[in-house]
């Protein structure tokens, strides 16, 4: 039997599973899925779950450490923080069944064992979660209980989001955009999404660099293009900023050109993996009626129809598209791009990136909230 792990999903849980699943792969770690609902994925692995720190859509990784039935058992505490001397801060999270009855029960119990032991016990109190961001920001070692169907599995947290550095890439940079950029929690996701490790990522759309910002940070060869000249020098100085702040290397070339004719500046077959957000049209005040919504996608199709020409051409075999299109809520139904056409088309193959477990997905991934009025398609292609 393997090891059993926790994750805390993100806010939208099946792009935060995908996520998961497609860095698994990426690091040749097998799983299975025992359990997934709105907030706990709950998988076993043959070895601790690879490439952590390149996560987005999850709040927190936690190891199994005891499984219980019928009540909670004892709990050794050396094994819940191994880094402990002569002093503990410690909060417990509690999901699933009977959540706020096992967090009082694992709290009361770990402050009395740890009394016991003469550890100096500050506990951080929650009703049944801990903020990952509170964690993140005070260094809180974590319990995190989950029950389900009768069976109670106790985890200490290996892994936190931390939004504070997110926040940061995002509003602290010298150039942004703020309604046009994507947001960096997305951007890292796509690119865990194209499911390649390493190798020459291109964002032909890349604005201020939101993208090749989080690729840079994840070791990729970075190659960025906008038709807009005043982007390149203020993704540039973004990416300069990247590097003094996080005292890196960085390897990139960002030029001004159009991705609609990428053959001029990408030769052909140089590419692992592309990454990128495209133009998703104007931005809107109210949710769109159908005929506008159906305006907005005929004008953008034709862009997006060309640009994947170009995407395939720059690819090397195997190569990886992940890439957004818009859907419109509108007013009487959903409007669509229907970008998987326009792949194939372009002579891509589609990519599930939940292909081969057993959770049942909207395809395409979405991203979104209730108050969006257009709703980020994510895809994946591949060019075999």
């Amino acid at each position: 039997m393997g090891q059993l792990y926790l994750f805390r999903l993100g806010k939208n849980p099946e792009l935060s599973i995908a996520e998961v699943v497609s860095l698994l792969r990426m690091g040749s770690a097998g799983f299975s899925i025992r359990h997934y609902s709105e907030e706990i994925m709950l998988l076993e692995l043959e070895r601790r779950p690879p490439l952590l720190e390149r996560l987005g859509g999850t709040l927190k990784v936690a190891e199994v450490i005891d499984t219980f039935d019928g009540g909670i058992g004892d709990i050794d505490t050396a094994k819940y923080f191994p880094d402990a001397r002569q002093s503990v801060v410690f909060g417990v999270s509690a999901y699933g069944d009977n959540a706020g009855q096992n967090s009082q029960a694992v709290s009361g119990m770990v402050k009395d064992k740890l009394k016991s032991e003469r550890v100096r016990t500050s506990h951080i109190h929650s009703p049944l979660e801990l903020e990952h961001g509170k964690i993140a920001r005070k260094k809180i070692s974590e319990i995190i209980a989950f029950e389900n169907d009768g069976r109670i599995y106790l985890a200490r947290t290996i892994f936190v989001h931390d939004p504070f550095e997110f926040r940061k890439r995002d509003m602290k940079k010298p150039h942004q955009r703020h309604e046009l950029a994507i947001p960096p929690r997305l951007a890292r996701i796509m690119i865990n999404l194209a499911g390649k490790r390493s190798g020459v990522l291109l964002d032909p759309f890349c604005g201020v660099g939101s993208i090749l910002q989080e690729a840079g940070l994840m070791g990729y060869q970075l190659k960025g293009l906008d038709r807009n000249s005043n982007r390149i020098p203020e993704c540039r100085g973004n990416l300069e900023w990247l590097k003094k702040e996080y005292k890196i290397g960085l390897s990139h070339r960002v030029i001004c050109g159009d991705a609609l004719r990428m053959g001029q500046y990408v030769e052909p077959g140089t590419v692992d993996l592309i990454v990128t957000e495209p133009y998703l049209g104007p931005s809107l005040r109210k949710t769109p009626h159908s005929a506008k919504a159906f305006k907005i996608i005929s004008i953008l199709k034709p862009m997006y129809e060309e640009a994947l020409k170009g995407m395939f051409q720059a690819l090397k075999k195997g190569g990886r598209v992940c890439i957004v299109s818009p859907r419109f809520h509108s007013k009487e139904r959903p409007t669509r791009l229907g970008m998987e056409n326009l792949a194939e088309n372009a002579g891509f193959s589609v990519i599930d990136p939940l292909k081969g477990t057993s959770i049942g997905h909207e395809r395409p991934l979405l991203d979104f909230t209730e108050r969006h009025r257009l709703i980020r398609e994510i895809h994946v292609f591949g060019k075999d």
